[in-house]
Parts: structure tokens; sequence; C-alpha cells
């Protein structure tokens, strides 16, 4: 018989991402009582956990992955063993190995990589050379966290850093209208920055749009609607598919 483990969320990075995700592994689990679904331990402190594109951009000195392996080895204690991280930026390797390395190697606990699950979607399901566009935050594409992962297989295209920081990253972080200042409501100064994005990616000849972002994610089903000729990979769903195989999985 299996033993279903219970899975710890680190939310926070923004609150809204770490609920997103909290709520697909509801959605994604199709059963039909209270009693089937899945344990979840979720933390969402984001008072504790500082900018992480802000560290990468050595904005700020303090490194995340401290708090975040703080709030793992909180929720190791109350039961969970297998971890997501509802943020993709916490997953470049000056944050991410600093909590990969400080878990306790004698715990049986599983820290999934939402990087290593999407680059392991990607090569099972996208052809090799297939061009690919990523909606990333300033620290995933300074750290290249998923350009170092992907392009052995594929194309990854990227535009100058003035294009990234004015165009991508306002779409997350300005303060009047970006996705992390706005909740629920998607305002039309991050629509219209989204559509001169996805014409520089569809001028250069893009496939696929990988959500590189949990902040981004709260955009999947506008961008799959309005791009339907594109392949959307969103690695917030990779993340949480891969939660629940390993949540059921001995």
């Amino acid at each position: 018989m299996n033993v279903i483990k219970t899975i710890g969320i680190i939310g926070g990075m923004g609150p809204m991402a770490g609920i997103e995700l909290h709520k697909r592994l509801i959605l994604k689990n199709n059963v039909t009582k209270d009693q089937c679904h899945l344990s979840v331990i979720h933390a969402s402190f984001p008072s504790k956990i500082v900018d992480r594109s802000a560290f990468l951009e050595k904005e700020i000195d303090e490194n995340p992955g401290y708090e975040i392996l703080n709030e793992i080895n909180a929720l190791i204690s109350l039961g969970a063993s297998v971890f997501g991280i509802a943020c993709n930026t916490a997953h470049s390797p000056l944050i991410f190995d600093v909590i990969k390395s400080g878990i306790n190697q004698e715990a049986s606990v599983k820290l999934l990589s939402i990087v290593e699950e999407t680059k392991k979607y990607c090569i099972h399901t996208l052809a090799p050379k297939t061009k690919i566009g990523i909606l990333g935050s300033n620290g995933v594409y300074t750290s290249q966290v998923y350009l170092s992962h992907l392009e052995n297989n594929f194309e990854v295209i990227s535009p100058r850093y003035d294009f990234q920081n004015n165009f991508i990253h306002r779409m997350i972080y300005d303060v009047e209208f970006g996705l992390k200042s706005s909740n629920e409501v998607v305002k039309d100064g991050v629509l219209e920055l989204l559509g001169h994005t996805m014409k520089f990616f569809e001028e250069n000849s893009i496939e696929v749009i990988l959500i590189g972002c949990t902040e981004f994610s709260l955009l999947k089903e506008y961008i799959a609607l309005e791009y339907s000729h594109l392949t959307i990979i969103d690695t917030m769903d990779v993340l949480c598919n891969a939660l629940i195989r390993e949540a059921t999985t001995n």
C-alpha cells in the first residue's frame, strides 16, 4: 500500500503564487470527497523573505535562501516531506544551493526543483531546437537559470536587458499596476506590456512561451487564449504535477 506523503509549499513570494500552487494541487487531484485530497502544509511569511531579484541584482546583501530553508525545516518538523517552492527566482543557484545544502541529509525529504522538472518536461514534450521565449523576473534573467538548463537542447530567445527590465520585469514589479501590486485584478498596464513582449517574441519566431515566474502563472489562461497559436508551458503546472507524483509514489 502506498503511503501518501505530506506536501510542503513555501509560498509568500508573492502570496498569490503560493495560493495558486495550492489551488492547483487540489484541482488536479481528481477525487470525490475531502478525505481523499492530499495533505498540504503551506507556509506564507512574505515579510520574512527578502526579494529574490533584488538579491540577485546585488541591490541587497541578504540571501533569501536562508529564510526559505528555515521555513522548510519548520514544515519538516510538522511532517512535510515533499517540498515545492512557489517562486522560480528562488531556484537561481545562489539561492537554491543554500537551501539544498542546509536540509538535514538524514531527513527523508524530497526538495523538488521547478527548473529541473521543467527541463525534463521540455525534453520529453518538445522537438530539439524548438524556439522558446521565457517570461521571468530579472533574477531569472540575470542568473540565466532557465537558459543554462535549456540551451543545449533548445533555442532560447532572450531580449536585451533594457527590454527585459522595462517590459517583462515591469509587468511583475510596477508599483502602480504590476502583478505583485494588484492581487487578483490584472490591470491594463500589464496587458499593454505583455502585448509588446509577445510582439518581440513573435518577431523572433518563437514557438513556445515558458511561464518562468509564478506571478506570470496568474496570467496563464489569458496568455493561452490570446496566443493560442503558441505552446504555453507553465512551470507552476510542471511543479504541481511533480509534487503529486512524489507525494503518491513510494
